[in-house]
């Protein structure tokens, strides 16, 4: 970590190139220049078109926040905490993760073996709240026996390539598959049915696909594994080394050299209390901070919000989302006047995932925006970003 800490940021020996400029700050400046580009009359402040998700609702926030006057739609999906992110304090964005596990459980109950492979066999799916209560605190009672059994004896298999499984790999799944419920409970569900019998070929599969890569959920679906366009693009996409200077930098040093009690008390503690079944799959979210002394060619000191947009935000959550929980999209739209909060019933990171009315609905709001994926540009052609000026961003923040 201080290695990738130093190589990002120690420009005497001319190796940091875009390193001090990754934080949110300078991204924004960017954002706003290009706007400006797009503006046909040079003399007058351009107002930007933006649709963000996930960190991409960071950038939209800070970008509100510096320039509250040039906005003309912004719409910001899966919201970040913007106070806990600048401060380091991100415990609370777990609040709601156990209970986005609690749903796989009742999903998985209701649906029956074997429409989910890890549902009891023996118990009845339409049996009385009571009954429901018990088989699903006998599923978290055999996930808790597969994370132990794991931990103690990590698996191995041979196909379909060598791998060893360990107690970390099992619980990236889980928090991996808190983020698109829809389309990775079944396969979760699947995966578990096949630890809890020691067979490991399932989850070397699913693991062959992550390695060294921080992936969209949609790379693990079987369409993309088998496009090689999508195939390609998945594996070099979002590195951890991104979400890292970008984090780090946008702390300003103030966990630079931190030491490992005071580490612990500040972050990994409230985490790990956060969240029974992943607060600790982000317990060195921020450890490479302490080894991050670059800093940016400027900072967001605040504050966070506007009481003078030129149009207000609209922000966008689901009901139970594990890492931008909807209580931090009512926190973040109480601090910009007139901005409001639409809520989908629904369960993982951004309503986008779900095919919906809702989603027809911000696709009719934002109709003027170009929605950039890593992978692709969707939604508008070049001709359309030049004459509409749309920007929009997408990141996973955590």
């Amino acid at each position: 970590m201080q290695a990738i800490g130093t190589a990002c940021t120690d420009t005497a020996k001319g190796s940091a190139g875009i390193g001090p400029y990754m934080n949110t700050w300078s991204t924004a400046h960017d954002l706003r220049h290009l706007a400006q580009l797009l503006q046909p009359d040079s003399n007058q402040n351009a107002r930007l078109q933006y649709w963000g998700y996930s960190y991409g609702t960071l950038l939209g926030i800070t970008y509100a926040s510096l320039f509250p006057d040039q906005v003309h739609r912004m719409l910001l999906d899966g919201v970040v905490d913007a106070l806990g992110w600048y401060s380091g304090h991100l415990s609370t964005s777990f609040r709601d993760a156990d209970l986005v596990v609690d749903s796989f459980f009742r999903y998985c109950h209701r649906a029956g073996y074997p429409r989910c492979a890890f549902a009891d066999a023996s118990a009845n799916a339409m049996s009385t709240d009571e009954g429901e209560t018990e088989t699903i605190s006998y599923l978290q009672k055999r996930l808790t026996d597969i994370l132990a059994d794991i931990k103690a004896s990590p698996l191995w298999t041979s196909q379909p390539s060598p791998e060893i499984i360990t107690y970390s790999d099992v619980k990236t799944l889980l928090k991996t598959a808190l983020y698109a419920p829809n389309d990775l409970f079944p396969i979760l569900a699947m995966i578990l049915s096949d630890l809890e019998q020691r067979n490991a070929s399932s989850m070397a599969a699913w693991k062959a696909t992550l390695r060294e890569e921080t992936q969209p959920a949609h790379c693990l679906d079987s369409a993309c594994q088998s496009s090689a366009p999508c195939r390609e693009a998945c594996r070099y996409g979002s590195r951890i080394e991104v979400t890292e200077g970008i984090a780090c930098l946008d702390l300003s040093q103030k966990l630079f050299n931190i030491t490992q009690e005071e580490y612990s008390e500040l972050y990994l503690q409230p985490v790990m209390e956060s969240s029974y079944w992943i607060g600790d799959t982000f317990a060195d979210f921020y450890m490479q901070c302490a080894s991050w002394k670059g800093q940016g060619p400027g900072s967001f000191e605040g504050p966070i919000g506007a009481q003078n947009m030129s149009t207000p935000i609209l922000f966008v959550s689901n009901t139970l989302d594990p890492v931008t929980p909807l209580a931090d999209a009512h926190a973040m739209s109480a601090l910009f006047k007139r901005s409001v909060v639409l809520e989908q019933h629904a369960e993982g990171v951004c309503s986008s995932r779900f095919p919906s009315c809702i989603l027809f609905g911000l696709l009719t709001f934002a109709a003027a925006l170009l929605l950039c994926f890593p992978f692709g540009v969707y939604g508008a052609s070049y001709q359309d970003v030049l004459s509409h000026g749309g920007v929009a961003a997408r990141g996973d923040a955590l």
